[in-house]
C-alpha cells in the first residue's frame, strides 16, 4: 500500500515577485540514517535527485514548462523522521504566469504512482491561509 503525507502552502516572497510553495512528502520505503541527513554524502545526493526528478515527473504540464524555462526552483529544506519526511521549497519566479496552490494541486495524484518511492497516500492535505482541504478532495483546493 502507498501512501502521501503532502502539504502545499503558498507565500509571496517579499520584494519579489515570486510565489513561494512548500510540499511535505511522507515517503514510506526509505528509512532516515545519518547519511540521508549528510548533505555532502553520495546517498542524500542520490536520494536528492531522485525525489526531485519523481516531483517533476509530477508537475502538470503548464508547471512543467516553469521549471524548464528555470521560473521555478525546487530546493529540498529539510529530512524528518517518520519513515522520511521531505519538506520541499518550491519557488515560481513569473510574474506573467498566476501560480496558486491548485496549480500543484495534480501532484496529490500524480506523484503517488513514482516508480522510485512509496508514497504515504494517507492524510494528503493541500493547506491554505483559509485552512486545510481533506484527502481526496483536490477539486476543492484552498487558493492563498
Amino acid at each position: 500500500m502507498t501512501s502521501l503525507v503532502l502539504k502545499l502552502a503558498n507565500r509571496a516572497e517579499p520584494g519579489r515577485d515570486a510565489q513561494v510553495f512548500g510540499l511535505t512528502i511522507r515517503i514510506v520505503n526509505c528509512n532516515l540514517t545519518e547519511q540521508l541527513l549528510n548533505c555532502s554524502s553520495v546517498e542524500h545526493r542520490d536520494f536528492s535527485r531522485q525525489l526531485l526528478q519523481e516531483v517533476e515527473n509530477s508537475f502538470p504540464p503548464a508547471v512543467c514548462d516553469l521549471y524548464r524555462r528555470g521560473k521555478l526552483r525546487m530546493q529540498m529544506a529539510s529530512l524528518q523522521v517518520g519513515s522520511v519526511v521531505v519538506k520541499l521549497r518550491i519557488t515560481v519566479q513569473d510574474p506573467e504566469f498566476p501560480v496558486g496552490v491548485s496549480t500543484l494541486a495534480p501532484l496529490l495524484q500524480l506523484l503517488p504512482s513514482s516508480t522510485v518511492f512509496q508514497i504515504d497516500q494517507q492524510g494528503t492535505a493541500v493547506q491554505g491561509t483559509h485552512g486545510t482541504v481533506p484527502p481526496g478532495r483536490p477539486s476543492s483546493v484552498v487558493v492563498v
